[in-house]
Parts: C-alpha cells; structure tokens; sequence
C-alpha cells in the first residue's frame, strides 16, 4: 500500500526516501509534498509532489514524515497537518544504534551510523544525521537537526529547535538553549543563549575584518 507521504522534497525528503529503502518500503512511498513543483526535477526519483501542506488532504491510511530542516517551517507544516488529524511516523535507518535504554520521540529521522546512547532523550521531529553521536543522559528538544559527524557529549542539552553543524562538539554538560544555531566546526564549552548563533571563531574574525575595510 503506498501511505507514506514525506513532506519536503529537498535533499533531507530525498534521503529519508533513501533510507525508506533501505528499510525494505520504498513501494510503500506515495509521493512528496513541497511547496515547489519542481523540487525533484533534476532528481532521478520518480514520485509525485502532491502539492503542499495546507493544500493536500489526507487519505485514510496515509502516514507523514516530515523532512524539512528549518525548524519554524518545520514545527508549521506539522500544525498544519495535526488540523487534518495527520498521523506521523519516524524513519530510523536499520544501521543506526539507538539504546534500548534511551527515550525516542514521535517523527524523528536518524539517519545511518548514528548513536544514540543509554538514558539519551531525543524529542520528536528533531532529525540526526550520518555519524552523530548523543552520548549518555544526553538531552535534545523537539525539532532540532543534529549534523553530520557532531557529538554531544556526557550530560550535554540541546534545546526546542536548534541547529547543530557537522562536526560539532557540544562539550560535556554543556547547554545549548532554544532556538540556537551552532555552525559547522565548532567546539561548545558551557552555555549558549537561546536564539543565540555561533560561528567559527576564525569566520567570526573573517567577518570583523572585513566590517572594518567597509568602515
């Protein structure tokens, strides 16, 4: 039965297609929805965009996996859908190692080679990708997006709907608060202010640098 429905047809919905495959129900996949008709266009997937959100109405049996990255973009399509009664469903890829001791949410995606470690919580619709690793009694927030490679160490807390880049460090009980972005390549040690962006420090000196040519 084709139900599953991925929401987001940009390089995430394409790869949780990927790894729907790899889980053996790649048939089962009906089509994307995306706000841009020609998102899969240059994509040698041949599935339907069944149009938007707010425009599409669900099918008895159709399950959602929402595969959008930008956190508010992301929390509004599932408001969205919870108007139409939407059921939603995580993809976890069968290499992933996630702790029978651990606390999983409603419509993650993890991605392959992730780890997830014992008394680890990950809240729903937060995505983790190739390679991370959510180290033990490690907390995550709903809607957020964990990179490529990034380790969050011992005790360490990412909050509601963060951005944390490929190859990251969150340090060991360190904090990551709300709404807080953390580019690629960077090491945390302590507290990040929610809301707060936090760049290389050789970007950021890039950046002042070149303010001070302007001026």
């Amino acid at each position: 039965m084709r139900n599953i429905v991925i929401v987001g047809a940009s390089g995430l919905g394409r790869e949780v297609y990927q790894w729907l495959s790899d889980l053996g129900e790649k048939e089962n996949v009906k089509g994307f929805l995306d706000p841009n008709k020609s998102a899969l266009h240059n994509s040698k997937i041949d599935l339907p965009i069944l149009g938007r959100e707010d425009t599409y109405n669900p099918e008895p049996h159709d399950v959602f996996v929402i595969a959008i990255n930008d956190s508010n973009k992301k929390q509004k399509a599932i408001n969205v859908l919870k108007t139409k009664n939407a059921t939603f469903r995580s993809v976890i890829h069968p290499t992933a190692l996630i702790s029978e001791y651990s606390d999983v949410g409603l419509g993650v995606i993890i991605y392959p080679y992730a780890l997830i470690s014992c008394d680890a919580t990950v809240g729903s619709y937060t995505v983790v990708t190739i390679g991370a690793v959510i180290g033990h009694d490690v907390t995550v927030g709903e809607y957020s997006y964990i990179g490529t490679n990034t380790v969050l160490a011992g005790w360490s807390r990412v909050g509601i709907g963060c951005y944390i880049g490929s190859n990251s460090v969150i340090a060991q009980r360190s904090i990551v608060e709300d709404g807080s972005k953390v580019s690629s390549n960077v090491s945390v040690f302590g507290k990040i202010k929610k809301g707060e962006i936090v760049m290389p420090a050789r970007t950021q000196k890039a950046l002042l640098q070149s303010s001070q040519i302007i001026q």
